[in-house]
Parts: C-alpha cells; sequence; structure tokens
C-alpha cells in the first residue's frame, strides 16, 4: 500500500486544503455523524485537482425501487493553528505563536467559494463552523461577538499593535481581555496563541430517484508551499512543518530528485519552491461498495515543472504539466498528496 502524505503547511504559505468527498450523514448532538448507506452506490467518480480549483463529479445509483432522501456532508480538515500538520511561527520567547493560514476571503465563512449542483440544478447547501477548545467547548459565538469571522478564520499570531500584514488581527487589551476570560489563548507572545481549532462542513438533504444521480461540486483550494532543496540526496524542506521523509511524503522517484537538485544547484539561496495540495478520498468508502469506475486528474497548470504524488491509482503523465490515473471498483483507504515545482 502506498503511504500517502498529509498536507504540507508551512511559513510561507500554510495550506488547510479544503477537500474532501461527499458522504451521506446525519444530524446528531455534537455535530454531523457520517453513515453508511447500502443501497446507494458510487458508479463512478471523476475528480480533478489544480492548485486554483478543484471539480469533482458523481455518479450515484440509488439501488433500490423508491427515492431515499439522506443528508450528504462535504467536511474540511481542519484549519491548523497548533497541529503537527502546522508550521509553526515562534514568539520572541522561542514558543509557538500560531501559523500562517493563507484564505483568500477572511470576512466570508465560505472561503474556499463551494458550490454543488445535483442533476444540473444547484444546491444550497448549509455551512456548520464550529470553533473548538481542548476541553470540547465551541466558542464560536464567542469569537464572533469579539471579532467576527475576521477572528475566526484568521488563527495565526495576533498582536497589539496594528499592521500592514493582511494575515495578522489586532487583538487589542479589550480583546486580549476577552479571549484570555475565554480560555482562548495559550502562551506569553504578544497576543498569545489561540487554542481553538475551526471545522467547517457544507451539508445538505438530497434526494436520491431510483437509478442514477449526478452530484457535480468545485471549490478553490488552498495550497501549501514551502522552499526545497537536496542535502546528501535527500530532498528537505527548508521551513518547519515539513515531513522528514518528502521522499516517501510524495513518492519522489530518484529522477524528481535529481532534477531538483540540478535545479537548487543554479540558485544563489540553493533552494525551489514547491507547491503542495491534497484531496481527502477515504471518505467516499462511506458508500455502499466501491467505487465502480474512478478517474483522477492532476493538472499543475502552465508554470508547473514537476509534478509528483502519492496515490492508490495508477498515475500517467498525459500533458507535459498533468497526472491522470483510472481505477475500477477502486476502495480508497488513504488520501491523496500532490507536490508541484513551479516556475
Amino acid at each position: 500500500m502506498i503511504r500517502i502524505a498529509r498536507l504540507l503547511i508551512t511559513l510561507i504559505a500554510l495550506t488547510s486544503v479544503a477537500n474532501a468527498n461527499d458522504s451521506a450523514s446525519e444530524l446528531a448532538a455534537g455535530g454531523l455523524v457520517l453513515i453508511k448507506h447500502d443501497a446507494i452506490t458510487m458508479q463512478a467518480e471523476d475528480l480533478y485537482l489544480s492548485p486554483t480549483e478543484v471539480r469533482v463529479r458523481y455518479e450515484m445509483r440509488n439501488n433500490s425501487l423508491q427515492p431515499i432522501t439522506v443528508r450528504v456532508a462535504f467536511p474540511l480538515p481542519e484549519l491548523p493553528i497548533d497541529t503537527p500538520a502546522g508550521a509553526e511561527i515562534l514568539g520572541v520567547n522561542g514558543q509557538s505563536a500560531g501559523h500562517n493560514i493563507n484564505i483568500p476571503t477572511r470576512d466570508d465563512p465560505n472561503f474556499i467559494g463551494f458550490q454543488v449542483k445535483a442533476n444540473g440544478t444547484y444546491v444550497t447547501p448549509q455551512l456548520q463552523i464550529r470553533a473548538v477548545l481542548p476541553d470540547g467547548r465551541d466558542i464560536l459565538p464567542n469569537l464572533r461577538a469579539i471579532g467576527g469571522w475576521s477572528l475566526v478564520l484568521r488563527p495565526r499570531l495576533m498582536v497589539n499593535v496594528p499592521g500592514d500584514d493582511p494575515f495578522e488581527f489586532d487583538v487589542g487589551p479589550n480583546r486580549m481581555r476577552d479571549l484570555r476570560a475565554l480560555g482562548a489563548l495559550d502562551g506569553d507572545v504578544a497576543g498569545g496563541m489561540p487554542r481553538w481549532k475551526t471545522l467547517a462542513t457544507y451539508h445538505w438533504m438530497q434526494v436520491f430517484a431510483p437509478g442514477v444521480t449526478i452530484i457535480e461540486h468545485r471549490y478553490r483550494p488552498i495550497p501549501g508551499g514551502f522552499f526545497l532543496t537536496v542535502e546528501n540526496g535527500k530532498p528537505k524542506g527548508g521551513a518547519l512543518g515539513t515531513p522528514d521523509d518528502l521522499t516517501a511524503a510524495y513518492c519522489l522517484g530518484q529522477p524528481h530528485i535529481e532534477t531538483i537538485q540540478r535545479w537548487t544547484t543554479s540558485t544563489a539561496d540553493k533552494y525551489v519552491y514547491a507547491t503542495t495540495l491534497a484531496y481527502i478520498l477515504s471518505t467516499g468508502a462511506n458508500w455502499a461498495g466501491p467505487i465502480e469506475h474512478f478517474h483522477l486528474t492532476i493538472d499543475g497548470g502552465p508554470t508547473a515543472r514537476l509534478i509528483s504524488a502519492c496515490a492508490e491509482v495508477p498515475l500517467t503523465a498525459s500533458g507535459p504539466s498533468r497526472l491522470e490515473g483510472r481505477m475500477d471498483n477502486f476502495r480508497p483507504r488513504n488520501e491523496l498528496g500532490v507536490l508541484m515545482i513551479r516556475n
């Protein structure tokens, strides 16, 4: 089994790849609980993954003779604040001071521009967002009252003095007091380190008539990135948070490594910049049976010079910066991790 890497999140462009498979689910106390429906199978899935857009088309088949109504969910990965996957920003005392998450729109909870269609008609999904402390408390209403969506969606080092950095959120003494009283901050650095993790899930009620229902969705991924070099024949990330073994994390072959090393030797600082993408495939296993026909396209776009990916589906080059793979009766068990070197 090929080992699939987690998404890399780095100091330069921290990623929280917003990606997951649709799953049947039900609303329960404490949030959404994913369930499996034995009468609905995934006849086909066509996944397109690029740094600027993710598109997925599903052919779902209701094998019963009656319409089935279920709640379909699209869960996003946790927006990291203090997780092993996140690159730490160190404060003046050497303690972690949070993470730099490159969210394009910080005042809109639908920051990935998620859209969904069912049989060609747009569906308006609900969006559930939680801001959860380590003790399990959801402090989303409190955070919104203190600083609005910008505070919820900017889990980076918070400071007391306004600056020019659009990713910083100025806490100020009043907000600082409120957040500390809430138990939402740790550390002795300027604004403290946020303790909550932000979790978001899109969900909607879907009627599956007997036969095939086409579900399509698209969104803007949030790619990650880091500076990459080669030391002693091994690729190495130049920032905190990168895996120790990049070769295994992104299935880099020896030709990849030699190419990267050749490129790095021609630069002044001996680094190239790598972009990362990830996609959560394993939730697709919640549907009854395997995915009968699975098609994956990874498109690096015109600026990609090298693409390497760990996938359970065999991949072949179908263009200068494109990989494609197909598999029948596919049972995803791991996640997809992609690394790109760009101009």
